[in-house]
């Protein structure tokens, strides 16, 4: 990115390689090459005040245009105390500045005061209701502006004077401000001599002076600042605009294709973990189905082999005859016969029922066992009993 300090007949530059000084003339030239986007600051620029509030009388405010003659643009922003502090520059030499570099190249075009201002606030030397007086010095040149606060009171460039000619000139610029210095106030300058000068000629204090090392004050803060005047032809505002816009539009689509790639995905991922979850289930059922038919054909042959095992009993007989007995009433709903030695089997009957009908065959069994509890409101009965068969009985 290139900055460009532009005073009259004489062009500060940095590059990204190099920095420099060259004439006015040699600058405008095609021959000199200008970094892209560019950044440039303005020394010719008039302020004026156009506010509310004006030596502590209500002013009616007035538009910018009505404080500059036809011929020079204007710019405005708007103080913390209400005050409109309006800048104008030649029209004329508006448009030769911004015509030596090439079209849309430009992001900014300022004045250099307002550099000056950001600078200061950047480094902790600002103070909201106290002058700053700023003196930088860049070769022959020397660049004065004075500050009340976020107001600029004057702009003034001095060239081919020696220490104590610019201490003269600071001095008498005071004056004609009509400033009043006091204990907050501070003299920034970036140049020793000047400054012990300036102490030495009684403009200021020692403990006011403030020496910095900064070479070019003005591009210190250019690349974090945004200003609120920019002095840029109509048709580079407006380009800047569209383009502007461009951008947020492929930013708001963007974001958007992002959200709906999101959603498709979370849509498609659901259905495929659903997809899974369903096909898991299945699988577990047929493998549940399998196991229980392979349980009841394992379970069948143990019985079967039990049964080749052991001597043959009538079960069918006791069954049946289990089932006949059964009181009206009751269900026979398991049967359970077991043998307990060599000579003892014994037959363990379990029967369900209502109260309704009494369970009238306990003196059949050896041992008998009542429980009874409510279903459904309902009075359910379950009794337990075993009767015993001795040997070949």
């Amino acid at each position: 990115m290139g900055k460009y300090l532009i005073a009259s007949d004489r062009v500060w530059f940095v590059h990204e390689k190099e920095e420099g000084c060259v004439s006015w003339e040699a600058f405008a030239s095609a021959d000199f090459m200008k970094e892209a986007p560019a950044s440039v600051l303005l020394t010719e620029i008039e302020f004026k005040k156009n506010g509310p509030v004006v030596n502590g009388d209500v002013q009616k405010s007035m538009g910018p245009a009505v404080l500059f003659p036809a011929n020079m643009t204007v710019q405005e922003e708007i103080l913390k105390n209400g005050i409109r502090q309006c800048a104008g520059v030649r029209s004329e030499r508006l448009h030769e500045v911004l015509g030596v570099f090439p079209r849309g190249s430009v992001r900014t075009c300022v004045p250099y005061a307002l550099s000056i201002r950001a600078f200061l606030i950047a480094n902790g030397l600002f103070e909201e209701k106290a002058i700053r007086v700023v003196v930088e010095a860049a070769g022959e040149m020397v660049f004065l502006t004075i500050f009340d606060g976020m107001e600029v009171i004057a702009v003034r460039s001095l060239s081919g004077l020696s220490v104590v000619e610019v201490s003269d000139e600071v001095s008498r610029s005071l004056k004609r401000s009509d400033v009043v210095l006091d204990e907050r106030t501070n003299f920034i300058v970036n140049n020793k001599e000047i400054a012990e000068m300036l102490v030495t000629e009684d403009v200021c204090t020692g403990a006011q002076a403030i020496v910095t090392e900064t070479t070019r004050m003005a591009f210190g803060a250019l690349d974090r600042t945004t200003f609120k005047m920019n002095f840029l032809l109509p048709d580079e505002i407006a380009r800047q605009k569209r383009k502007e816009w461009r951008r947020r539009s492929v930013v708001v689509w963007a974001v958007a294709a992002f959200v709906v790639v999101l959603a498709l995905l979370y849509v498609i991922g659901g259905a495929h973990i659903k997809k899974e979850a369903l096909m898991k289930e299945q699988r577990a059922l047929v493998e549940m189905g399998e196991a229980e038919r392979s349980l009841k054909e394992k379970s069948a042959n143990v019985f079967r082999a039990v049964l080749r095992e052991r001597p043959v009993l009538e079960y069918e007989k006791i069954f049946q005859a289990l089932s006949i007995n059964t009181p009206r009433g009751w269900r026979l709903e398991a049967v359970d016969i077991r043998e307990q030695g060599s000579l003892k089997t014994v037959i363990a009957v379990t029967f369900s029922g209502t109260q309704d009908g009494a369970f009238v065959c306990e003196g059949m069994f050896r041992v008998c066992h009542v429980r009874s509890f409510f279903v459904s409101g309902k009075l359910w009965s379950v009794v337990n009993a075993e009767v015993y068969q001795w040997g070949e009985k």
